[in-house]
């Protein structure tokens, strides 16, 4: 009987709102290890792919993969990924401009249109 309500609850489990993947635990080796970057990276990308396919990114992955080429020197696909995060989370924008600024580039015109496409798409399903 315990069994049977353990299955009825698990089912009406819902899934988590973001996808993050092995984000925490590799982040967390990472830091332990730093010679496990390539692992965290993997998994960054991972946890992207997973969250785009379900249409549960998590906020802050496309950043945190920007910081990992900005330390590798790669500056423009840093800011590309930096884009990509202000143009799916507009609350992230003023800090990810501020980044982008610091690097003597500007967020483009074209994830600024993204981003007040999704605020009003946002409204709209508010309202």
């Amino acid at each position: 009987m315990a069994g049977l309500c353990l299955v009825g609850v698990s089912a009406c489990a819902t899934p988590p709102m973001f996808e993050y993947g092995s984000y925490e635990s590799s982040l967390y080796a990472y830091y332990k290890k730093p010679e496990m970057r390539e692992r965290f990276r993997t998994s960054l990308e991972t946890a992207i792919e997973k969250g785009e396919a379900t249409d549960r990114l998590a906020p802050g992955l496309y950043a945190e993969l920007g910081y990992l080429h900005l330390q590798d020197g790669d500056e423009q696909t840093a800011v590309a990924m930096f884009e990509r995060e202000a143009a799916a989370f507009p609350e992230s924008r003023p800090f990810m401009n501020s980044i982008s600024e610091r690097l003597g580039r500007s967020i483009s015109e074209e994830s600024e249109a993204a981003a007040k496409k999704n605020d009003a798409l946002s409204d709209e399903a508010g309202a």
